[in-house]
């Protein structure tokens, strides 16, 4: 383990915003700053994709064929639309052991907040969700969904959503009968007009006007040409054959100016349809799904998750909640604002921060390790991110890995890990990082740290099996946590019981950390010399590799050895060389 203190210090950098192209907003989001926001709730709305008052829409609209014609659509045309289940309103009433079964499930988006409910205040979590053993998590599905985990779930509410339908066609309606199932379908019956026509009488007949776009509003979001006027009852609205791409750039402040976010989730959620794209490496993001005027109404909510993605490996950054049993992939609420798009920049005061910097570490670490053909830590790691300095950065790898002493680990874990309960939660690396851009480096260099040795182990598993380096990493930690119970001292020195595999953990990872980050982050980052144990043994990393002997090779011989003596024999076979053999022999008698 690697021992991190923070040191605080107040900064005057506030978060900015800005805009990435003219059809995107720019807000100041104030709100955003500091500590999370509670969401407050107003009354329950009457839904308005229920089947129920979409039906009611539908026969509104029949009733209605003046009307209906001038906004685009024909009598006959809505004729053949039948009202159907497309989607179900669901939630999860789940203990703590459920709701983490669940929500590793990342196939689904699940909120806190009730989807049909008026928001008073935006924020980033319900207090009610906190305080409840039960937890309560809504979400949007396909009729007949089957919760693989067994989960129950209640189904609130029925849900027909038009661009969901098997009638929806963005270009113009084309009657051609075909038959699915028991239904009569009318294929491409409902285009563009037909949807805007039949949400707009939903949202009127439902009480939810207030909702509808502001014609002024949504003429200065984009430049668009070749617009026609529609109109429905007293409601008219601009019809360009546009749609909104939400799209934006995300960055956060390093000491060497904004830089980009990369490979996080962007969430854009409005009523019942929710939209994730990734970031890419310039931080841009956009989505593939279209959003009309009418389904983004106003504006749309807007959210960071901190779910990492680069390539094919993949990460998650947990909250936790002081006091509770529970953890979930950290989402910040952004704001509300234009479909168009939205950009912001994050400064080291922002809420944000300290994950975005832990993220981006993870993202280039993987990149890194690809570059010099070194070992991946395990996929989809847990990572914990907290603030206080009394917390100990760590990679217990609790979820990679079987742990055979757990009775003894448990025995320490409340005075190294003080602020979660390990009986029910299980992050992999736990990480030290307060909202201080003077130590930003250190922060990058301490996630390194714990990757190095997430990819030893997962080099020991490649090489020596799941078992063999369980067995290994079990005695390191545990070990590791006994040193601190008993003596206060996590390495020990050399000589103390299992001080062997601690040695080659520890001094390995702070070797590989050391490296990068002189290389990468150029940044003159010292060898730890505040245990001698680990002081060594991170010198002859860097002596084994500055005669001559690659990374590659000293990882692929520390992932299939315990002992000094055993990593000296495969360093050995590692190269042909006579003087190096020499150097070598001479630089592991000093370290035996």
């Amino acid at each position: 383990m690697l021992l991190v203190s923070c040191e605080e210090r107040s900064s005057e950098l506030l978060v900015e915003n800005e805009s990435v192209n003219s059809n995107q907003e720019y807000v100041n989001n104030e709100h955003a700053l500091n500590e999370l926001q509670p969401v407050i709730l107003g009354e329950k709305l009457e839904n308005p994709f229920s089947v129920e008052n979409m039906q009611l829409a539908l026969d509104s609209l029949m009733s209605k064929p003046n009307e209906l014609e001038e906004a685009g659509v024909t009598n006959r045309s809505a004729s053949c639309v039948e009202i159907y289940p497309t989607d179900w309103y669901i939630c999860f009433k789940v203990d703590s052991t459920q709701f983490n079964t669940l929500i590793s499930d990342t196939t689904l988006s699940f909120s806190q907040v009730p989807l049909d409910y008026e928001v008073i205040q935006e924020g980033d979590y319900l207090e009610e969700f906190q305080q409840s053993d039960i937890k309560t998590l809504y979400t949007v599905v396909k009729p007949g969904y089957e919760n693989p985990d067994g989960i129950d779930f209640e189904i609130i509410e029925e849900l027909f959503i038009p661009e969901n339908s098997e009638y929806y066609a963005e270009e113009n309606a084309d009657e051609i009968e075909s038959t699915t199932e028991n239904r009569s379908v009318s294929t491409k019956v409902m285009n563009d007009d037909f949807v805007n026509a039949l949400l707009i009488q939903s949202f009127v007949l439902t009480g939810n006007e207030k909702f509808l776009p502001n014609p002024e509003q949504v003429k200065n979001r984009s430049s668009v040409y070749e617009c026609t006027t529609k109109r429905f009852l007293w409601w008219e609205w601009t019809d360009c054959n546009t749609f909104y791409y939400p799209e934006g750039t995300i960055k956060y402040e390093t000491p060497n100016g904004y830089m980009p976010v990369k490979g996080v989730k962007v969430v854009m959620w409005r009523w019942f349809t929710r939209i994730e794209v990734t970031t890419d490496k310039n931080g841009y993001f956009k989505s593939k799904t279209k959003l009309s005027h009418l389904l983004a109404t106003n504006n749309v909510q807007y959210y960071l998750k901190m779910l990492g993605t680069n390539g094919s490996y993949t990460w998650r950054l947990d909250a936790t909640i002081t006091g509770a049993d529970c953890w979930w992939i950290d989402e910040y609420n952004l704001g509300s604002h234009s479909p168009s798009g939205y950009s912001i920049n994050i400064g080291v005061n922002h809420k944000a921060w300290a994950k975005c910097l832990v993220s981006n570490a993870v993202y280039d670490y993987v990149t890194y390790m690809r570059k010099e053909g070194l070992t991946l830590p395990p996929n989809d790691l847990r990572i914990a991110v907290g603030g206080n300095t009394k917390w100990r950065s760590c990679a217990p790898l609790y979820n990679k890995h079987k742990n055979h002493d757990f009775e003894a680990l448990a025995s320490f874990a409340n005075i190294l890990f003080p602020f979660i309960s390990f009986s029910l939660i299980k992050p992999d690396i736990i990480i030290v990082c307060n909202n201080n851009l003077s130590f930003y480096n250190r922060r990058v260099s301490a996630v390194w740290h714990e990757l190095s040795h997430a990819s030893h182990l997962q080099a020991m598993i490649n090489n020596k099996g799941y078992w063999w380096a369980s067995e290994y990493w079990t005695t390191v930690v545990t070990q590791e946590g006994l040193n601190e119970v008993n003596r206060h001292d996590t390495y020990g020195k050399k000589g103390d019981k299992n001080w062997e595999y601690i040695a080659l953990a520890e001094g390995w990872a702070c070797y590989r950390e050391w490296k990068m980050s002189n290389i990468y982050l150029e940044y003159d980052h010292k060898i730890p010399s505040n245990n001698s144990l680990i002081y060594d043994f991170t010198n002859l990393f860097a002596t084994v590799n500055n005669i001559g002997i690659s990374d590659k090779d000293i990882e692929r011989s520390i992932a299939r050895t315990r002992s000094i003596a055993s990593f000296k024999e495969l360093i050995l076979l590692s190269t042909n060389d006579l003087e190096e053999k020499e150097l070598l022999l001479n630089t592991f008698y000093y370290y035996e």
